[in-house]
């Protein structure tokens, strides 16, 4: 079965592809194997970024720290939440300071630090881990993993073993046996590093061997719960006001990378590059589909490479003569704004007169082109939408990563939980076999 994938805005690594590619082999591909051949699952990649927006003084009018405010926000979330955040803020966690430095709310308001919506952290709840779900201690795992920022074949392992170990229904058990969370931490990561190291033998491409750079996991999973049971409002402005100049950054980059697909958009008598190269590889997965008795064509995009295929579904391959015969038939359009996008009629097909007020939805691309769109998008994800309210007959469904509001546009893709989703949808929804 061929899956095309189609990046979002603000990649710039032609090969940043390993973590993607080892994730749909997991959990995509051996699970959707045909068991009647011997064909692997083919994953065919649609690299766009560099035809993406440049910068001509080098992001040099993105602005400096300055105050930023939770306004508390961050004691109204849960504490394994907050521990997640803490993970994914690990380099600046130890900013943080302690409850007494900020115990007074009084204090807070006279400086200046906090406005309004100022409220005590509650009272500590301890977090223990035989009490969270299954995508829970995932979550939590895997946070901690990749804040490692370690070598990316190791990460992936270590969040497949993460998974493996979290999903593993023993693991509830054994860690409903311990008598403290230190405990059930001591149990976890020995888990989760003996599972690595199975995985590890698996693999003979890997520069460094053995799971022993794993060891700092106790202390990390330590520094993520207590401060995230400590935190304040205050206590996180100050750790993401570091934060400040590369979220404008990746704010810079997406509207670029978006105004620079719209200005260059191709017809089809002259499709851009970005589109042609998405036609290339769908016409590849075509081939594929032919020579494989009908094997069907799965395209997933993210972000940005949502609306690139949209417009590729719904105006290039309807319309081009040497592409029309070929049909997607099952699209995954994770964290998108094709539903903004509609809404705004930016697309090549846009019609002004299927609105709101004439009481229409605009339809779901020709049959001839797409089987079945299922569109995703998270709550804490900012920069993806829904497209229920826009379009006629599509799977519309919001999807917890688990993931902070810093990390939710991408975490869909790091998360097993979700392609574990994937698979269940690809199998209820692909059409039968031949």
């Amino acid at each position: 079965m061929p899956i095309v994938y189609i990046h979002g805005v603000a990649n710039r690594d032609p090969d940043d592809f390993t973590a993607l590619e080892t994730m749909l082999q997991r959990y995509i591909a051996d699970e959707l194997k045909n068991p009647q051949t011997d064909e692997e699952i083919n994953i065919l990649k649609v690299y766009w970024g560099d035809l993406g927006a440049s910068f001509a003084w080098d992001f040099s009018s993105c602005l400096q720290a300055i105050s930023l405010r939770l306004m508390g926000a961050a004691t109204d979330v849960s504490s394994i939440d907050r521990a997640k955040l803490m993970a994914e803020l690990d380099e600046s966690v130890g900013d943080l300071p302690s409850t007494d430095e900020a115990s007074s709310p009084s204090d807070l308001f006279s400086s200046g630090l906090i406005t309004t919506g100022f409220a005590p952290p509650a009272a500590s709840q301890t977090i223990r881990l035989k009490d969270l779900s299954t995508d829970e201690l995932s979550d939590l795992a895997i946070a901690v993993i990749i804040s490692n920022k370690r070598n990316t074949w190791q990460q992936t392992l270590a969040v497949i073993a993460a998974d493996d170990v979290a999903t593993e229904p023993k693991t509830f058990t054994l860690l409903a046996a311990q008598d403290s969370v230190q405990d059930e931490l001591e149990v976890l990561l020995n888990l989760i590093e003996k599972r690595y190291t199975e995985l590890e033998v698996q693999r003979t491409d890997l520069i460094e061997a053995g799971p022993g750079w794993l060891g700092d996991l106790k202390d990390r999973f330590n520094e993520a719960m207590e401060r995230g049971d400590q935190a304040t409002g205050y206590a996180l402005t100050r750790v993401l006001n570091r934060f400040r100049p590369e979220l404008n950054k990746a704010v810079i980059i997406f509207f670029g990378d978006v105004f620079a697909y719209l200005t260059h958009r191709g017809t089809i008598q002259k499709p851009d590059a970005i589109t042609e190269r998405l036609l290339v590889q769908l016409e590849k997965a075509h081939k594929i589909k032919m020579e494989r008795n009908g094997e069907p064509i799965v395209l997933l995009s993210h972000s940005m490479g949502g609306q690139i295929a949209y417009d590729t579904l719904t105006y290039f391959l309807p319309q081009m003569e040497q592409y029309k015969h070929i049909k997607v038939d099952f699209w995954c359009a994770t964290a998108s704004q094709v539903g903004v996008f509609e809404e705004m009629k930016l697309f090549a097909v846009s019609d002004p007169q299927i609105n709101l007020a004439s009481d229409q939805k605009v339809p779901l691309p020709s049959q001839n082109q797409l089987g079945y769109w299922w569109n995703v998008w998270d709550p804490n994800d900012y920069l993806s939408y829904t497209a229920n309210p826009i379009f006629e007959n599509i799977d519309d469904e919001s999807y917890n990563s688990g993931t902070s509001l810093i990390q939710a546009h991408s975490g869909y893709l790091q998360r097993p939980s979700f392609y574990r989703k994937f698979a269940e949808k690809l199998r209820n929804k692909l059409p039968a076999r031949p």
